[in-house]
């Protein structure tokens, strides 16, 4: 990890406008227990890592935990994104999905994965609407996975919106107003309100129907296809369910029925 640190920590500080970084602790968790232990049990099952700006303090978990491929030097470059957001921002609070996305921008966390999911909750108006992504991210692992996607998307719409080449003059700007509203407006001319509105329809615009059949690479189309296609099978067999549910308690109407009559 240190060596990571030291290959990646100039690159975030560039990102950010920073000289340093301060003093910085990075701890790695050997099991599950220890990693909620030093979380204090604030990050749900599914994370890997920590950062706790207020202590200096980094927490991963070890990738000998971890159930599936692990990008470490992504995550460490995250969890630093993070450190670097918070020295910069101070005092001043900005919604999670900015925080998240800023962080995913710095780390370049995008993923073919995140496209299908973006795809689906398009397709069948699944998105999470980002006034729900300002605090806590959702538990469960799928909408988790959507949450950091529209967060990634979103930190996209605002570069676009105010021609920022580095995401980190995002930050910067929010710290010079002092507010994150205040440098929303001034920077886009959008509320809050305004722009939730206008992220929605870019995401339904960039993920929709007709961009997913004309624009996307046959990679992408494949996956967003599968997603769709469990979907449709999971509905079909809700449904296959439900039939066999109402033939058993007509079974049982009839049943009881016949109990109730006299034989002679």
């Amino acid at each position: 990890m240190g060596e990571i640190i030291a290959a990646r920590e100039q690159d975030v500080l560039d990102e950010m406008g920073l000289t340093e970084l301060g003093p910085l602790r990075v701890l790695i968790a050997q099991n599950e227990r220890k990693f909620a232990e030093l979380t204090q049990r604030g990050v749900p099952d599914w994370g890997v890592g920590c950062a706790i700006a207020s202590q200096d303090l980094i927490v991963l978990k070890s990738p000998r935990i971890v159930d599936y491929p692990l990008q470490i030097e992504k995550v460490v470059v995250h969890e630093l994104a993070h450190i670097a957001t918070a020295r910069v921002l101070g005092s001043v609070r900005v919604p999670r999905w900015f925080d998240e996305g800023v962080a995913m921008t710095v780390a370049g966390q995008w993923r073919l994965t995140q496209s299908s999911a973006m795809a689906a909750a398009a397709l069948f108006n699944g998105l999470i609407p980002l006034g729900e992504l300002e605090g806590r991210f959702p538990e469960g692992t799928q909408e988790a996975r959507l949450a950091y996607a529209e967060s990634f998307r979103a930190v996209e719409l605002l570069r676009r919106a105010t021609e920022h080449e580095r995401v980190g003059d995002l930050v910067n700007a929010v710290k010079a107003d002092g507010d994150f509203d205040a440098a929303l407006e001034r920077q886009t001319g959008m509320t809050r309100a305004a722009f939730y509105i206008a992220a929605d329809g870019f995401f339904r615009e960039r993920f929709g129907i007709g961009l997913l059949l004309a624009g996307w690479n046959p990679l992408l189309l494949a996956a967003a296809v599968l997603v769709v296609l469990a979907v449709v099978l999971r509905v079909r067999a809700r449904r296959w369910k439900l039939k066999q549910w109402e033939k058993e308690e007509r079974g049982r109407g009839r049943t009881k029925r016949r109990g109730d009559r006299s034989w002679q």
